[in-house]
């Protein structure tokens, strides 16, 4: 059993964050969730309080709940966790009928099920729970185990956000930029971000940093854009590190400084963000900010393609067939053209068809290498307008035979 100063050593960095944020339900909350069994020391002083609980006491039950999720002075245990958030909910607790939707909704101490997540969600979403409203609609907007619907995810969001939830008002600045349930206005939409990202939302800021570098609703300010980049880059979000060290790259609202471009690139790269993996390949391929190293380049490449960035694919694909060791490979060549070129990426598109074409790295197909030229002329890349041009003149006479 842990003893007074243990239990609140833990829970007061988990406070201190969302005071931090301005977040007042998490705060609120928190500050009321600890049984009052816990500052009491003795295992018999918790059995005694958890006998108590279990006769009926629905907020004393969800306290209980969130104890055992998260280890709270008693050993973590999350099938103990859901059923406690249970009997709270079956007496109508709207914070353990979200609670519990949300064990549901990823799989904590229980199934994962997404109807049963959505059902507790609605149960709480009713009753005004702004958490439970704004999970409802995400479901709503993603179509997970209801309908999707924009116009009632929105109207969740609404609801959620006129009662200060910050990731509320960021999802619904987000509706109001791209019209998603709304009529588009990007004004509103930065409003909404603005009051999310002065609460402290991290992916408020990133898009109204988005906002003031793109002029986005609002005049355009690239310096407002890399304080704001920098307040969400300072929170972890990967996002974000990726535009402030494209910010330092370019010199775009701060000074030129390559080497803390790299030193963001690097933070993103280092959470897998396959943007700034490709970025960071591109720094050490032409020595930006680092010490030119080609294999370096390689590896991150590698990394940023596995994760599906379609120019990372590309560059992946050129390396396998220019290679000058005996990493090259033909095949691996066609095989991460044809990942970027599904992904529309015109380079790719045209590498493809000349393979084809050629018959390197997969057999000769002339008509195939047709319908590649074709997507790639179509989005105006010269060489393949060309070539595209030259085939269809000559591919009739000769029965589909070469040209080149």
């Amino acid at each position: 059993m842990k003893g007074v100063q243990d239990i609140l050593a833990k829970l007061d960095p988990i406070r201190s964050i969302q005071v931090a944020a301005n977040d007042r339900y998490a705060t609120e909350f928190l500050q009321q969730v600890v049984p009052d069994a816990l500052i009491k020391l003795g295992e018999q002083a918790i059995a005694s309080q958890l006998r108590k609980a279990e006769k009926g006491n629905a907020h004393d039950q969800f306290k209980w709940g969130y104890s055992f999720q998260h280890g709270i002075g008693v050993a973590a245990n999350e099938e103990a966790a859901v059923r406690w958030y249970r009997l709270a909910a079956r007496q109508g607790l709207a914070d353990a009928e979200y609670s519990l939707g949300d064990c549901y909704g990823k799989g904590i101490g229980v199934a994962l099920d997404e109807g049963e997540a959505v059902r507790w969600y609605q149960k709480a979403a009713q009753q005004g729970f702004a958490a439970a409203q704004f999970a409802l609609g995400i479901c709503h907007e993603q179509g997970i185990s209801v309908a999707k619907d924009e116009k009632e995810a929105s109207r969740l969001f609404q609801q959620a956000a006129q009662q200060g939830y910050p990731a509320a008002e960021n999802s619904l600045g987000y509706c109001y930029q791209h019209g998603s349930g709304v009529l588009k206005d990007e004004q509103e939409a930065v409003r909404w971000y603005r009051r999310s990202a002065d609460r402290g939302d991290g992916d408020a800021q990133f898009n109204l940093g988005r906002c003031f570098e793109q002029g986005i609703g609002v005049a355009r300010d690239e310096k407002e854009a890399v304080r704001w980049y920098q307040k969400a880059a300072d929170q972890g979000l990967a996002a974000a590190e990726t535009n402030l060290g494209n910010c330092y790259h370019q010199g775009t609202g701060v000074e030129r400084d390559e080497k803390e471009a790299v030193h963001w690139y690097r933070k993103a790269a280092d959470q897998g963000f396959a943007i700034a993996e490709h970025s960071l390949g591109c720094c050490y391929q032409q020595g930006i900010g680092v010490t030119k190293n080609p294999k370096e380049a390689i590896l991150w490449y590698q990394k940023a393609a596995l994760h599906g960035h379609a120019e990372a694919q590309y560059n992946f694909g050129v390396y396998y067939q220019y290679a000058e060791d005996a990493t090259k490979s033909d095949t691996a060549a066609v095989y991460w053209y044809r990942q970027a070129a599904d992904q529309g990426h015109r380079g790719a598109q045209y590498y493809l068809a000349l393979c084809y074409f050629q018959g390197v790295g997969a057999a000769k197909d002339p008509q195939e290498s047709i319908r590649w030229l074709r997507r790639a002329a179509g989005q105006g890349h010269a060489d393949a307008q060309e070539l595209l041009k030259k085939l269809l003149a000559v591919l009739p006479a000769t029965g589909g035979g070469e040209v080149l």
